[in-house]
């Protein structure tokens, strides 16, 4: 049986082949899945149609796009949250397919955007809370409260 999680493990297992390669091919398996389109890496069986991604799909993807670090790392990270903001705002709000963030996601989004120069920023840090509150409010209708999880990802990135 082939669903989102069963990829999402796949995507997990790339890590291992070096992060902007695993990244890179992480990321075109979840615009394949968004698209719905044949991957060639995963045979699909006639009739079936790849998976849509879920919230842990995106999250694995950041996550890979996390590990490669720097300007491009970051980069990484932020469009593919941007993928999934372009996701939410293309489908009707009853949809069953509507993906959110939840708090992996805003975690992954703090830890390396809070990142300056290889250094930990407490100003950007400070900005991107403020962020992530105002897309929770938005996105998800929840208000985001941060606690001593989300504060140390800021942290987890730095060598």
């Amino acid at each position: 049986f082939l669903d989102a999680n069963t990829l999402n493990s796949y995507i997990n297992c790339l890590d291992r082949w070096g992060a902007a390669q695993s990244a890179n091919s992480a990321e075109n398996l979840l615009e394949k899945m968004t698209n719905q389109e044949q991957f060639s890496g995963i045979k699909i069986p006639r009739g079936f149609k790849i998976p849509l991604p879920n919230a842990g799909t995106y999250n694995s993807v950041m996550a890979l796009w996390a590990l490669v670090g720097g300007s491009e790392g970051q980069n990484g990270v932020n469009d593919v949250y941007s993928s999934l903001e372009q996701q939410l705002a293309s489908v009707r709000s009853d949809d069953e397919c509507l993906v959110r963030p939840n708090i992996e996601t805003f975690k992954t989004l703090l830890a390396v955007n809070s990142v300056v120069d290889g250094h930990f920023s407490l100003e950007q840090a400070k900005l991107w809370l403020d962020k992530i509150r105002q897309k929770s409010d938005i996105i998800c209708g929840v208000t985001f409260v941060p606690d001593a999880d989300v504060y140390n990802a800021a942290l987890s990135l730095l060598p």
